[in-house]
């Protein structure tokens, strides 16, 4: 609606605003959705790398007092996540050996252990991009024998969180793109639908700006009604799924949603409010005779 005197009710200038309300309120909808389904997969991948153990050899040599040092070390540095360091004796090893079906006998050589003692421990799962140094400077140790690790599963799990990030930077420039490009033709019918009005108004003398403002206003109030709308169905999506698969609740987290849905809000605003006034810019350097 214009205000001061000139309205925007043309038909076909309402109904275009309704569909580019409702298409960047889908729009918005999928942005979200695919933020959420970024929170969900970085939460879990993080989960699943901090599960990978990493076992420490100790060799025969060391003492009970420097066994205890390294435990407190590993437990005390930034890399280790929190209550994962844990001590494994020779005979605790051989157990876990016989239980996998293996017999003493498979252990034993010449009636001895020679499994040795070790230190398990699990990464954070920000550190385990950097698991090649952290194991390197670990052997340093004189007391460390080896560190071994499941090198191909850390790697992979790196691998594909850079993929997931990759993806989601092509989907958010398609969408940003998509959603521009909607508005923008959706101003430029409503400015054609009305071109004659504003005509009079130059020729009355008024103002760009205050032929302007009427838009910038309606932008403004279309992109936080689109915000809203895409942020009210992104939550009962969420609700809907989680009710369904309870584990999604695990990986889930709050201040990322919350994020999203403010996001969501700012960009609808945005979005519409730039577009219009790019948009507006551009038409009003030209005169109303060459809109077409």
């Amino acid at each position: 609606m214009l205000s001061r005197g000139h309205k925007e009710n043309h038909p076909a200038t309402v109904q275009n605003y309704f569909y580019a309300i409702i298409a960047l309120s889908v729009l918005l909808y999928l942005l979200g959705g695919l933020g959420v389904l970024v929170v969900y997969s970085n939460n879990a991948i993080s989960f699943a790398r901090e599960q990978i153990p990493f076992y420490i050899e100790l060799k025969d040599s060391a003492s009970e007092a420097e066994i205890f040092k390294l435990e407190q070390q590993l437990g005390k540095s930034a890399y280790v996540k929190t209550g994962t360091v844990r001590f494994i004796s020779k005979e605790e090893a051989k157990k876990k050996l016989i239980d996998k079906d293996l017999t003493e006998e498979d252990i034993m050589i010449f009636g001895e252990n020679l499994l040795p003692n070790s230190i398990e421990f699990h990464l954070k799962s920000d550190y385990i991009g950097q698991y090649k140094k952290i194991v390197s400077e670990l052997k340093t140790n004189q007391i460390i024998a080896d560190v071994s690790h499941t090198e191909e599963v850390v790697r992979s799990f790196s691998t594909n969180l850079q993929r997931i990030g990759f993806i989601t930077v092509i989907f958010v420039l398609f969408f940003i793109f998509v959603a521009i490009t909607l508005i923008r033709n959706t101003l430029k019918l409503s400015m054609l639908a009305n071109r004659h009005t504003i005509k009079i108004l130059q020729i009355a003398g008024a103002a760009n700006d205050y032929i302007q403002k009427p838009y910038i206003n309606r932008s403004l109030i279309n992109g936080l009604i689109c915000g809203i709308m895409a942020t009210f169905a992104l939550i009962i999506s969420i609700f809907v799924i989680q009710s369904q698969i309870e584990e999604l609740k695990y990986f889930s987290s709050l201040t990322s949603f919350i994020a999203i849905y403010a996001g969501l809000i700012t960009f609808g605003v945005l979005i519409f409010w730039g577009s219009a006034y790019f948009s507006l810019k551009k038409l009003f350097s030209m005169p109303t005779e060459e809109w077409n």
